[in-house]
């Protein structure tokens, strides 16, 4: 159940917001004015939350990717010709890859990280592998065309990721784009119980011929980038933030300790996670055609 179904109505929620800081601080910030989704759940979430939801929706030419064109994020920041062929495919064509997924709990957060993980586990969503070597490694992916009513953003998909072994979820996510000014974020919501996590991603270039998406601003910027907790009252700036970086196998930059995966992959992702300023977790992705 949306919290726009709760509460009789479909829009998405635009407000001010309550802001944290790096430090730790709570500040209040401008108006956001960002199209936040309005899904929630009222308990578990899990791999079939979209149908439950009636969400998903029958159209003749449904997403098969996360993005239609990558090219429409052209910035300032990012040139996406630059950008290497198979991972304007992954981005465009994202069902047509497999996926393989590696964790790595920094120390000194791996009894948290085991807390996290049995509440993860029963609510069905942002359910991240405990180890580095574990039964959760390989992924299966849907990418679903959303009703955009019950979301309350336009031209909505959800990319839903299930371990393959178990079948439980990792990620339950819907993806959107909002565009302030000349730049065009990546919006993407995870349903939870009482509201979502949003993250506010920038795509950026890399010099290698890979992709960068970020949490943080842009220097001297206020920009919509960051994590916010969204509930039916107020959203919530998180003192989160996180990066991703893909490379395409054969171009260079990419980690040497990803470098076992060469034989078997297309691309390779590094996901990097920060909670008030220290990085705690790293999600390694192993990418390769179906």
């Amino acid at each position: 159940m949306s919290v726009a179904q709760i509460n009789g109505e479909q829009p998405a929620i635009k407000a001010a917001g309550i802001s944290f800081e790096q430090t730790g601080g709570m500040r209040w910030s401008q108006s956001l004015d960002i199209p936040f989704s309005a899904l929630s759940s009222r308990g578990y979430v899990g791999p079939d939350f979209f149908h439950c939801i009636n969400a998903v929706q029958d159209v003749g030419h449904p997403p098969h990717g996360l993005v239609d064109d990558l090219f429409e994020f052209r910035s300032a920041h990012f040139a996406p010709e630059e950008i290497h062929p198979a991972i304007c495919s992954f981005y465009e064509q994202t069902e047509k890859f497999g996926l393989l997924v590696r964790a790595n709990w920094k120390f000194g957060f791996r009894l948290g990280a085991r807390i996290y993980k049995f509440f993860s586990s029963h609510i069905g969503q942002l359910n991240f592998p405990l180890a580095v070597e574990s039964d959760e490694d390989l992924m299966d992916s849907r990418i679903l065309p959303i009703r955009d009513e019950i979301d309350g953003r336009t031209n909505v998909r959800a990319w839903v990721r299930t371990y393959k072994k178990t079948g439980k979820a990792m990620y339950v996510a819907a993806y959107a784009t909002h565009t302030r000014g000349a730049q065009k974020y990546m919006n993407i919501a995870f349903p939870l119980p009482g509201g979502n996590i949003t993250c506010i991603l920038r795509v950026e270039s890399m010099s290698t011929k890979g992709i960068f998406l970020t949490t943080f601003p842009s220097p001297n910027t206020i920009g919509d980038e960051g994590v916010y907790f969204v509930n039916r009252f107020l959203p919530i700036r998180l003192p989160t933030q996180e990066t991703i970086r893909v490379w395409a196998v054969g171009m260079p930059g990419m980690p040497i300790d990803l470098e076992p995966w060469l034989a078997t992959a297309t691309l390779v992702a590094r996901h990097e996670i920060w909670l008030f300023g220290i990085k705690f977790l790293t999600l390694d992705y192993c990418i390769f055609p179906l």
